[in-house]
């Protein structure tokens, strides 16, 4: 078969439905990566993101929908009816998941020579015979050992090849979990959420490794991610889920100023978006984000006005109406003493004229 066009989309999903129950995870989903790409998925938590990287991967079975997959050489794969083995061994997919999964007694390099035991299992024939130094297996040893030092000098980890795994950093792990899936050799790399906990630092490391994978290897890359900075620089597409269902697609700086978007994050009613597309469209506003904003700021006004008591809300001018109350007894003074005391100064003219 001929090989396919960078032009042409590695991933393509259609019409994607996952429903556990008469819970809707994820409803008529449509969305394509581009070969070569860096697609990011975004939207807030329980929009669904993690439900379709568990249907490409094999973890979940759709409820509806296509999952196809075309590799370079011009094979093409329907995900859902493949086992999750070969969804990675044939289709080409790797992933990482929200907790780190390393093998925390084992070794940085042999970590990453875990993750190509296939091809040393094919070197030997899939037999005990690797056991006896072959050739073959010799040979795929020494290329395995390789690529796992070439990973490791890649993500700076090549001084602690000989460490445990689990005493390396915490941003030092992450960047070893996304090698281990590199020596997949795969062509769609899914990576979900690779900047949870990392500070800034490690964030500009993580960028410049997944910058390096898609322009010196050409693999797509699909990820979930919550943090804008990383998706806004790195990302050459956003697809944006609300509920199991795209409301946003396009290029970052698209989707950073679509109301929908802006509604989605914020936490602005379904009635109120309509009332935003609207302001949008109209020729004297410049920025959604300031009109999102100034909606928000004004509502927030109008609602603490309404929770401040009148004499408050008054100002200066309620302040004479405190004065009038002067002749009534104080809180320290009850009122029947205050009759006896008065009674008593009348008294006292009469004593002394006797």
């Amino acid at each position: 078969m001929s090989g396919q066009s960078e032009m042409d989309p590695i991933l393509k999903v259609e019409h994607l439905s996952m429903k556990f129950g008469g819970l809707v995870a994820i409803n008529d989903l449509n969305l394509e990566v581009k070969r070569g790409d860096i697609t990011a998925i975004i939207g807030p938590n329980g929009a669904g993101k993690t439900t379709v990287f568990n249907c490409i991967t094999g973890f979940y079975k759709p409820t509806g929908g296509m999952l196809t997959l075309a590799r370079k050489n011009g094979e093409k794969y329907l995900l859902e009816r493949l086992p999750d083995y070969l969804i990675t061994h044939k289709a080409r997919v790797a992933r990482t998941f929200q907790n780190i999964r390393l093998f925390p007694g084992l070794t940085p390099l042999e970590n990453l020579l875990v993750a190509q035991h296939n091809a040393l299992m094919k070197s030997s024939g899939y037999t005990i015979l690797g056991l006896l130094g072959l050739p073959g297996y010799k040979r795929a040893s020494a290329a395995a050992t390789e690529k796992a030092r070439f990973w490791l000098e890649k993500i700076n980890l090549i001084d602690r090849a000989d460490d445990p795994a689990g005493d390396l950093p915490y941003g030092a792990q992450r960047r070893l979990e996304i090698a281990r899936a590199m020596c997949t050799d795969p062509e769609l790399l899914c990576l979900d959420e690779p900047a949870a906990g990392l500070n800034p630092r490690e964030s500009a490391q993580l960028n410049k490794l997944l910058l390096d994978i898609r322009d010196e290897t050409g693999t797509s890359v699909l990820l979930i991610e919550h943090d804008m900075a990383v998706v806004m620089e790195i990302s050459d597409h956003v697809v944006v889920l609300e509920y199991g269902t795209k409301i946003s697609d396009g290029q970052p700086e698209v989707v950073r100023n679509d109301p929908k978007v802006i509604a989605a994050y914020l936490g602005v009613e379904d009635e109120e978006i309509a009332e935003l597309i609207e302001e949008v469209d109209t020729p004297s506003v410049a920025d959604p984000t300031d009109l999102a904003v100034a909606h928000l700021t004004k509502e927030a006004v109008a609602e603490i006005a309404q929770e401040q008591p009148p004499a408050q809300a008054g100002g200066p001018k309620a302040k004479p109406a405190r004065k009038k109350p002067a002749a009534k007894p104080t809180s320290s003074q009850p009122a029947g003493k205050s009759s006896r005391t008065s009674a008593r100064a009348k008294k006292k003219p009469s004593e002394g004229s006797k």
